[in-house]
């Protein structure tokens, strides 16, 4: 094989990485002049991302039709992040900035990590309900009309007749269900998409409160648990138009994430 067609680079000395926020907080760590704060902060991260990530694994399962919230996204909106701060500023955050950073935007999502269920209780709410009466006059035709095939309620067959046409009229009513199910996916996620911010928030309390949960995550890592339920602030506020005045340390979160219309 011409050794021109597949050159081997031993020199990247040239090469001009971006300086992330994560690179900004293992720096931190590796320093000789580290504390035990700053190991624990960078190494909890590393604990809780992996956590986190296997949880955002579950919303393409959960809202197929939805768009794409895995550990993707997250990388997406820390990349966004990184280009709005630049380098410079960056590289002035401290260890608490970065961790609270990078564990809000890991949380951000992790309302859209919804199992069977909740969604079961989900359809028999009257949020739902009422949500559905909206969708029905909704601009939006795909929406408009996955509610009305929802709310049809008309699916009787003939089942007279020979096998043929037993056998037909069984495929049409498949068909027609068949239409139920992606209407439901669609509209489950679109009223789960409203209401995933407050519901991410939500969660994090849950898993503060309930020992069992946290075992695997918070609790083990020891850092404070208050921290994670301000983190738990800034999850709610991303997807919310509100003044961020009153709620302390997720201004610079929070706004960036609005500002560039992460959701």
């Amino acid at each position: 094989m011409d050794e021109r067609e597949n050159p081997q680079v031993t020199d990247t000395s040239f090469l001009q990485m971006p300086w992330t926020i994560e690179h900004q907080l293992e720096a931190y760590a590796r320093d000789p002049r580290h504390t035990d704060r700053h190991e624990t902060l960078f190494w909890s991260w590393k604990q809780l991302s992996r956590w986190l990530s296997n949880l955002l694994s579950f919303t393409i399962s959960s809202f197929p039709t939805y768009s794409n919230h895995d550990e993707t996204h997250c990388r997406s909106v820390l990349h966004n992040i990184e280009c709005l701060l630049g380098e410079a500023e960056i590289r002035r955050l401290s260890p608490t900035d970065c961790f609270g950073i990078l564990i809000a935007v890991y949380l951000h999502d992790i309302g859209m990590s919804v199992g069977d269920d909740e969604k079961f209780e989900i359809v028999k709410s009257d949020a739902f309900y009422y949500s559905i009466e909206e969708l029905e006059n909704s601009s939006d035709p795909e929406l408009k009309n996955a509610a009305q095939i929802l709310k049809e309620t008309s699916y009787q067959i003939e089942n007279g007749g020979s096998p043929d046409e037993i056998r037909d009229n069984f495929k049409k009513l498949y068909g027609k269900k068949f239409n139920i199910y992606r209407a439901m996916a669609l509209l489950l996620g679109e009223h789960c998409r409203g209401i995933h911010a407050r519901k991410s928030r939500d969660r994090v309390y849950e898993w503060v409160k309930d020992s069992d949960q946290t075992q695997s995550g918070f609790s083990m890592t020891g850092i404070p648990l208050r921290i994670f339920l301000q983190l738990a602030e800034c999850a709610r506020l991303h997807n919310e138009y509100t003044s961020f005045k009153d709620i302390a340390g997720c201004r610079h979160i929070a706004g960036m994430r609005q500002r560039l219309c992460l959701r």
